[in-house]
């Protein structure tokens, strides 16, 4: 008599593997798709920007005579998807900086840049302190650190902005700042901001745009016998003086940057590479820091808007975009 062969069952362990191996599979499958997902996001994004960029030099070639970039989007013909929000920043109708956002995924294009990147117009990453001058002395970077206007006055800002920006006499006014270690800044840092010289700065003369004690490293225009200025960071009293490379123009809005990263300053003019020069000044060291002079000396004498302090060295792409941005 032949006994039927018994059918053997899986075994609790074989179990345990298949449910494992089904695992592994399904979370392969969800990276992969979630993969894939973010591509096609990302992609949607940089051509949603690289269309309405060239929608903005279609206008400029025909509308604006070749010179000047729409005062905003709807004259260009260019609105938002349903996904993606896009911020439009004229500047003088001479550059502009372009960005779109979803969720946390950002992208820029201005017209220097002309392939997407990365961030937004507004270079908010490492953001110490801004001071956008529009009317009041207050930080609007989330941080408080708010000025106290001694004597400047209130003029129209570089984006054409009334009372967008702050003159300064060169002489007594200045805006002080609470005292705060967030910018007292060792190293790894920049400066931005827009500045307009009066044509009657004098010579040999410092003024400055951001610093502290007479002693502190400050980023200001260093004036020579001959009246021409420099964009300079330094201590007053260090005898290597590094400046630009090139010397600003007066009576035009300009925009400088100075980073200093490891003994080295790194200088833009108008969102052009400007030099890069060591030093053998350190730190901004005091607690307490002036926007329009140092503490004692080196009134500026002219206009300033859309001062930011980073806890970074821009990049090149960054400081790019903050100028064809223009004033905030």
């Amino acid at each position: 008599m032949q006994w039927a062969q018994k059918q053997k069952g899986f075994t609790i362990v074989e179990l345990l593997i298949v449910v494992v191996v089904i695992a592994i599979l399904a979370a392969i499958t969800i990276v992969a798709y979630n993969g894939i997902q973010n591509r096609a996001r990302t992609s949607a994004m940089q051509s949603e920007l690289v269309s309405a960029a060239k929608k903005i030099e279609v206008y400029k070639q025909t509308l604006g005579n070749g010179t000047s970039y729409p005062g905003d989007l709807s004259v260009a013909g260019v609105s938002s998807s349903s996904n993606n929000t896009l911020t439009y920043l004229p500047s003088d109708g001479s550059t502009y900086c372009l960005d779109v956002v979803r969720g946390q995924d950002a992208f820029y294009i201005s017209n220097m840049v002309s392939k997407p990147q990365q961030g937004s117009c507004s270079v908010t990453d490492q953001l110490i302190s801004q001071w956008q001058m529009n009317n009041n002395t207050n930080d609007s970077s989330g941080n408080a650190l708010h000025g106290t206007n001694n004597g400047a006055t209130v003029t129209t800002g570089q984006n054409g902005q009334a009372n967008g920006a702050y003159r300064f006499n060169g002489s007594t006014s200045f805006i002080s700042l609470p005292a705060s270690t967030s910018l007292d800044l060792a190293n790894n840092f920049s400066i931005s901001s827009w500045i307009k010289l009066d044509n009657n700065i004098g010579t040999s003369t410092w003024s400055d745009i951001f610093a502290g004690s007479t002693n502190d490293l400050g980023v200001g225009i260093n004036v020579n016998a001959s009246g021409v200025g420099y964009l300079m960071m330094t201590k007053v009293s260090a005898f290597d003086m590094p400046r630009s490379n090139e010397p600003v123009t007066k009576i035009v809005w300009l925009h400088l940057v100075a980073s200093f990263s490891n003994n080295t300053v790194a200088y833009y003019l108008n969102g052009q590479p400007n030099g890069a020069v060591a030093t053998t000044a350190t730190t901004f060291t005091p607690s307490t820091k002036r926007i329009g002079s140092r503490i004692g000396s080196g009134f500026f004498r002219g206009v300033i808007d859309d001062l930011r302090v980073y806890g970074k060295v821009l990049s090149a792409s960054e400081v790019s975009a903050l100028y064809a941005g223009g004033a905030q």
